[in-house]
């Protein structure tokens, strides 16, 4: 679980803040991991600039319906009723939303920096990917992300992916298990790579991996989440942080004395934290103000 933590946020730099949460959200430049990755440290470092959900004449009820969303207007005016009603309830929905239609190609939800692959090229991209080769006879995935990939949701199932990868007790095998599970029932999981200003070249230098780098290669794989960027992160994520060969049990009490590297772990995740706003800051654009105003407050 996420710490969540106390902002002290004057009243116009929560307006400016809400101003860039809605721009990100309306813009065609950012993937939905993008976005998503950008508003959670909204969610966990600012949280009491939302208001509670609410419904009444003037702003209408969230409706949880695909065949809704696709209709012409939706998205727009559930953006309006967002500047209304200001609730996290409404930038989760606005995200889902705009993820749908981005994935099933609706008009007007793409750009050169939203990458997706047509059926043959998914196919193609597929046969050639590491993950699909991995065993999973008898694999069961965590009861967490089993729930994320019910959803169906490409977004979710992305996000939930990061949130396995910094589970340190997660073997690298586990993840690679992970991964082949879900493409199995969701083919498009990965994009083709390409690098843009919001997702850089990866390095094989391993003298520069280390905590921060992972962030920004997080960040990266946010914007273009290709099967290049993910095992580049496993890769990272392996040579940086203690990782088991074997998963350690996730439920099991831990003991009362930590152990040395434990601890050095734990400041590292602290540490990791503070880079992912520094990646999102030298973006640019709504995601860069953001990240800039946050820094500010923690």
């Amino acid at each position: 679980m996420h710490e969540v933590y106390e902002s002290s946020i004057s009243a116009s730099k929560s307006s400016e803040l809400k101003k860039n949460v809605i721009a990100t959200i309306k813009s065609n430049e950012y993937a939905p991991e993008l976005i998503m990755n950008t508003i959670q440290e909204v969610f966990k470092k600012t949280p009491d600039i939302f208001e509670c959900y609410k419904v009444n004449d003037s702003v209408e009820e969230i409706i949880n319906i695909q065949e809704e969303w696709v209709l012409p207007g939706y998205f727009d005016k559930h953006c309006r009723f967002l500047e209304q009603n200001f609730s996290q309830e409404r930038v989760e929905h606005l995200i889902k939303v705009k993820s749908h239609l981005i994935e099933f190609g609706v008009l007007g939800f793409s750009s050169s920096s939203v990458q997706y692959d047509n059926d043959c090229q998914q196919e193609e991209m597929n046969m050639n990917n590491p993950f699909s080769q991995v065993n999973i006879s008898g694999f069961k995935p965590t009861p967490s992300f089993q729930k994320s990939l019910s959803s169906g949701d490409v977004t979710q199932i992305r996000m939930a992916l990061f949130m396995e990868m910094n589970d340190h007790r997660l073997s690298t095998q586990n993840i690679k298990q992970t991964i082949a599970y879900t493409i199995k029932s969701k083919p498009n999981l990965f994009v083709s790579y390409e690098q843009n200003c919001y997702a850089k070249e990866m390095s094989n230098n391993k003298a520069s991996w280390d905590a921060k780098y992972y962030a920004f290669q997080e960040v990266y794989a946010s914007s273009n989440f290709s099967h290049e960027r993910i095992q580049h992160m496993l890769d990272v994520r392996e040579s940086v942080f203690s990782i088991p060969k074997v998963d350690v049990n996730r439920v099991k009490p831990q003991p009362a004395q930590q152990h040395p590297k434990a601890a050095s772990r734990t400041k590292k995740t602290k540490h990791t934290e503070n880079d992912n706003l520094k990646a999102l800051a030298v973006l640019g654009g709504a995601i860069a103000a953001i990240a800039i105003i946050i820094l500010a407050l923690v």
